[in-house]
């Protein structure tokens, strides 16, 4: 039963009553159950009121609430999609080379050949690091190599070389 047919029923019967009243004790019985019927009814709108109130508070957070979720959603698909595009340059040449390895890269793209000697000299390294890291980068396939007119070696930068500089947006 609703709200409105119980207090539709309760002045029914507060009608009934009325018709009743013949003494004073009925009349005053009949005064009291009017009084909390009007306080009832009073109760009842603002209770129906508030839960108005609550539905479109309630309605306002899932919008809300349904925005903040679209936002991040967004802002991690963007985040994501950063960091597979950082991995991607990462795996194809199968990891970051060190920040030595990167100024050597570098080096041999500014000048298209260097010596063995040149490079340990531009970096600062010694000899053994120097050849450490020259074949380690021979083994990526990021240089290569060739022999001058007194059998000094000469390094280059080679395609995969030159690509992993431009993948990591270092030349252009």
């Amino acid at each position: 039963m609703t709200t409105e047919a119980i207090i539709a029923a309760s002045w029914k019967a507060l009608e009934r009553l009325r018709k009743l009243m013949k003494n004073k004790e009925v009349f005053d019985i009949v005064h009291e159950v009017e009084a909390h019927q009007k306080e009832l009814e009073s109760k009842v709108i603002k209770a129906e009121a508030k839960i108005k109130e609550l539905e479109t508070e309630i309605a306002r957070l899932e919008e809300s609430h349904s925005t903040e979720i679209a936002r991040l959603r967004e802002k991690h698909a963007a985040e994501i999609a950063k960091f597979k595009e950082r991995d991607e340059k990462t795996s194809w040449h199968g990891s970051n080379r060190s920040e030595l390895e990167t100024r050597i890269l570098l080096l041999l793209a500014e000048n298209s050949a260097m010596e063995t000697e040149q490079i340990r000299l531009a970096t600062e390294q010694g000899v053994e690091a120097n050849k450490y890291h020259l074949d380690e980068m021979f083994r990526a396939r990021l240089i290569k190599w060739s022999s001058g007119r007194d059998l000094e070696t000469f390094w280059h930068l080679s395609h995969n070389g030159r690509a992993y500089l431009v993948q990591r947006g270092l030349i252009k």
